[in-house]
């Protein structure tokens, strides 16, 4: 199966009606896998209007997610991530009671007084800031920009006073327009949106206005160790460009509508999520840029595209449904032979040729492998590259790439039909598939975790 990551403006405009071609293409549920995270979560639970009044909505949308993707969805865990189906209305409980203990930052909600004692949380609430700090606060060229970035702790320069103040800085830039001085702050080194071209890479910009001051964006930025490190990587990076004006979100707070740093803290992580996936689906052409950006520095894969350019997508490399279908486009990109580059192995001796296509081979498969007769009696190889590591195969991939042979071609020579899941044995070891078919055989082999098809001449 192809898998497909789509934002939470494009679900909501196919919820009501919008992007019918894209939705009657996507939710073919043969052919493509659709994950939603908890960043879709974090999206509707935003739109929660002042007294609760769009109940209704929040509802119909969380509905939605589960009609789309099965509540199958990708989740954050230390130093990796995890697919399962989760209760899409379970997580919004859980970010409603995470979002009341984000809101206030304070020693008395971070700790639990019959815990820690009175005596105890008194005490580190009245201990003093670092001195380099409080030298830092009290120097009058920094003084006005550390007032804007932590209000009032110059008048209370104590740890209870520091996470009083980084409570305000960090609920008021997710309601208010206050991050656009946090933007200017970071600019004065010399970027903005103006300082980019589009024929050059946005970080090697930053970094080379950064070295004249013998320093890198990343120099403060302290990784989370409660998220794996190619999460944070993905997500500092992408706010590294919004923050030095590339592509940079517009921060504006009316009546009917508001664009915080709440907006570009989600659209990172939903860069992040939509990375361990082939497509990812979004309206967004600055958020598009970016992690198009985002993606080249950290060697991911994943084709960021607009609905409307999925379609076309679709209909020029997936538009293929049967096995003889899929078998005449192998056949075709072989007899092109464009773009193949040579296969080395150790002693590096040329024994064959490879190539990662745009379409997906019954499905699954997007890199063909030809090897030189004395290194391999297979016609070809395929097997898959992926949108980057770690990633995950689902049983239900497999499953599906089976069962696509069986309702066309039949039982395997052993006379197994449909895919089971007791076909894999202990230390995720599966057994060989194999069809005798009047173009060749044809088998599906595992390797070190690696699903491979072979095909070879009768």
């Amino acid at each position: 199966m192809i898998k497909v990551y789509i934002d939470w403006n494009v679900m909501s405009g196919m919820r009501n009606g919008k992007l019918e071609e894209f939705t009657n293409i996507i939710t073919n549920k043969n052919k493509f896998l659709l994950v939603y995270s908890t960043s879709h979560i974090s999206d509707i639970f935003a739109s929660i209007k002042e007294g609760n009044d769009n109940k209704e909505e929040i509802k119909s949308d969380l509905e939605y997610i589960t009609y789309l993707t099965n509540n199958l969805c990708i989740v954050t865990i230390p130093q990796s991530f995890t697919v399962d189906y989760y209760d899409p209305n379970e997580l919004f409980e859980e970010e409603f009671e995470n979002k009341k203990l984000l809101s206030d930052f304070s020693i008395d909600n971070l700790l639990d007084y019959n815990i820690y004692g009175e005596d105890f949380i008194k005490t580190l609430k009245e201990l003093p800031l670092d001195d380099d700090f409080k030298q830092a606060l009290d120097d009058q060229n920094n003084s006005q920009y550390l007032d804007k970035l932590f209000p009032d702790l110059n008048t209370n320069p104590t740890i209870g006073g520091f996470f009083k103040s980084y409570n305000k800085m960090f609920n008021d830039s997710m309601k208010t327009e206050s991050f656009k001085y946090v933007k200017k702050i970071v600019q004065e080194i010399g970027l903005n949106s103006g300082y980019f071209n589009d024929n050059k890479n946005p970080f090697d910009l930053i970094e080379k206005a950064y070295k004249k001051y013998g320093m890198t964006p990343y120099d403060n930025i302290k990784p989370c160790t409660y998220i794996p490190e190619w999460f944070n990587n993905l997500t500092n990076d992408y706010i590294i460009l919004d923050i030095h004006g590339y592509k940079e979100d517009k921060i504006e707070v009316q009546d009917r509508h508001k664009k915080t740093f709440r907006n570009t803290l989600e659209d990172s992580s939903h860069t992040a999520f939509a990375s361990r996936f082939d497509f990812y689906i979004t309206l967004d052409n600055k958020s598009i840029k970016k992690s198009q950006a985002v993606y080249n520095k950290n060697k991911v894969f994943t084709k960021v595209l607009k609905p409307t350019e999925f379609v076309e997508y679709y209909k020029t490399y997936l538009n293929r449904n049967t096995v003889n279908e899929h078998f005449s486009d192998i056949i075709s990109t072989i007899c092109k032979g464009e773009n193949f580059y040579s296969l080395i192995n150790k002693e590096k001796i040329v024994i064959g040729a490879e190539k990662i296509t745009c379409e997906y081979f019954f499905n699954y498969f997007n890199k063909i492998s030809l090897f030189e007769p004395e290194y391999s009696d297979s016609v070809f190889v395929l097997s898959r590259n992926n949108a980057s590591f770690p990633t995950i195969t689902f049983i239900k991939e497999i499953q599906f790439l089976i069962n696509l042979f069986i309702h066309e071609i039949g039982n395997d020579i052993n006379n197994r039909g449909l895919f089971e899941f007791d076909e894999f044995l202990e230390d995720d070891i599966w057994t060989i598939r194999e069809w005798k078919t009047n173009k060749g055989t044809i088998i599906l082999r595992r390797n070190l975790g690696w699903l491979q098809l072979y095909f070879y001449k009768i």
